[in-house]
């Protein structure tokens, strides 16, 4: 049997993306099991979502062999690209995983299995969309001060159309704009997702038929997972969605 030990780290977005690869890697194996060890050892100290269900102790010391991040290391020297390393038997996964060629080894069936199976686990519908359009701007460490997530944060809402809607993950920054009563005349609501988990929030995005992002992970997702149209200028984010947009979602 081949290990299969795959670090994950971040929030949901990142996750997905990891386990996604890590799933699509171990099941071109014949005989694999997979382990997920998620590294909080961040800024924002993310948990691992609950809906994967590789999470566990990995086998000594399958779990020491993790924690060094060989494939990391070996990134940063220049020496491989791949974010893989194999030593003892064991198959070391550690990246972001969101470049569209770190896909190219599988085919359309491949993965429209596993987003199917990322689909499920999330009771993401991808039928007819309840609702319109959805501006989500994602603030936090995308910027390096408050000020500057201001300033962008009124720069999109004095540009948004009559009669959409807008969610934020500073949700309290939007309520406290000077643009409140320009977001009222032009009937924009509000969507609250303060509290929601990172889950829910997905699940909440992915009811819009288009949603506008300034780059997130989850609003890709929540596109990408409902069969949604996504607008954003990450030429990385458009890439990936066109290459996982192709496939046909089949059963698990």
């Amino acid at each position: 049997m081949s290990l299969i030990v795959a670090r994950t780290h971040g929030g949901l977005g990142n996750q997905l993306f990891q386990v996604l690869y890590s799933r699509l890697f171990a099941g071109s194996l014949a005989d694999s099991r997979l382990f997920v060890i998620h590294d909080r050892n961040y800024p924002h100290a993310f948990a691992l979502s609950p809906v994967f269900t590789e999470g566990g102790e990995a086998p000594f010391p399958a779990g020491l062999v993790s924690r060094i991040r060989m494939p990391k290391i070996l990134e940063r020297i220049g020496i491989s690209q791949s974010g893989r390393f194999s030593i003892g038997g064991g198959v070391y996964i550690d990246g972001y995983f969101q470049n569209v060629d770190d896909y190219h080894d599988w085919s359309d069936l491949e993965i429209a299995s596993q987003l199917e199976r990322l689909r499920i686990a999330l009771e993401i519908k991808s039928g007819n969309p309840d609702q319109g359009i959805l501006h989500h701007i994602r603030l936090g460490d995308f910027f390096t001060t408050e000020a500057a997530e201001i300033q962008h944060l009124e720069e999109r809402l004095s540009t948004l159309p009559d009669g959409c809607s807008v969610m934020s993950n500073r949700e309290e920054l939007i309520k406290g704009s000077v643009l409140g009563d320009t977001l009222s005349s032009k009937r924009i609501q509000v969507v609250p997702s303060g509290g929601d988990s990172a889950e829910t929030v997905i699940t909440k995005m992915s009811r819009y038929g288009e949603i506008v992002t300034n780059n997130s992970t989850l609003a890709f997702w929540a596109a990408c997972l409902g069969d949604r149209k996504l607008v954003t200028e990450s030429t990385k984010l458009n890439a990936l969605y066109a290459r996982f947009s192709r496939v046909k979602a089949v059963p698990t």
